[in-house]
């Protein structure tokens, strides 16, 4: 059995601030993956991040989507987003109403809480020891999708192979990107990390059951 990690899967990636094109027709395919109900843990990850946070443009006072040298770095400026307490920081709520209402055994992380320091990977949170909680949770796999493919979820996937011994694979058709070239794509297999859809997980999952 598998681990899924949901990538935030939050309003302002959906249609607010950093809205992903395309966003919402993901919805349907990650509720039927949670609905499966064989996963051994389902982690969600969730950018949670105070006012004044190290990525927002404002914070700075530049553009949004511009990039400065900072503490040796370079960060990228995005609009004010997922601020705790907003909006555009909860869970959709048809994703949410499908996770409270399963019975799997699942995990929220948040990521991005400290004001100086940003995350892209789930394996960041600061909430969680994201790797302790798929090591103890006896997979065999792990599965990622969400938002967005070409960064949280991308960063999210090479960490997963980095850090654990477990295959790892990106679900394609439960994966928005805002970069509708290849590139990530080729970053995540670079990376070892598969991409599949999810009727060929359910292919793969159901000949691992079988074994």
């Amino acid at each position: 059995m598998a681990t899924l990690i949901i990538v935030d899967l939050q309003y302002d990636f959906i249609d607010g601030s950093l809205a992903v094109e395309k966003a919402n027709e993901i919805i349907p395919t990650i509720q039927k993956l949670i609905k499966r109900g064989d996963w051994r843990a389902v982690i969600v990850s969730r950018d949670c991040h105070p006012p004044k946070h190290i990525s927002f443009a404002s914070t700075h006072n530049k553009q949004p989507f511009s990039t400065i040298a900072l503490n040796g770095t370079q960060q990228d400026l995005w609009p004010d987003h997922c601020i705790v307490g907003s909006r555009g920081c909860l869970l959709h709520s048809a994703i949410q109403d499908t996770l409270s209402s399963s019975q799997l055994n699942i995990h929220y992380v948040d990521k991005g809480c400290e004001v100086d320091r940003d995350a892209y990977s789930a394996f960041q949170a600061s909430s969680h020891d994201v790797k302790g909680l798929v090591e103890a949770s006896t997979t065999e796999s792990i599965y990622v999708c969400g938002l967005a493919g070409d960064y949280c979820v991308k960063a999210t996937a090479i960490s997963a192979a980095q850090l654990t011994q477990y295959p790892v694979t990106v679900i394609e058709d439960a994966t928005a990107s805002v970069d509708k070239h290849s590139g990530w794509k080729r970053e995540l297999e670079m990376g070892g990390v598969k991409i599949l859809t999810s009727n060929q997980i359910s292919k793969e999952m159901a000949k691992e059951s079988t074994k």
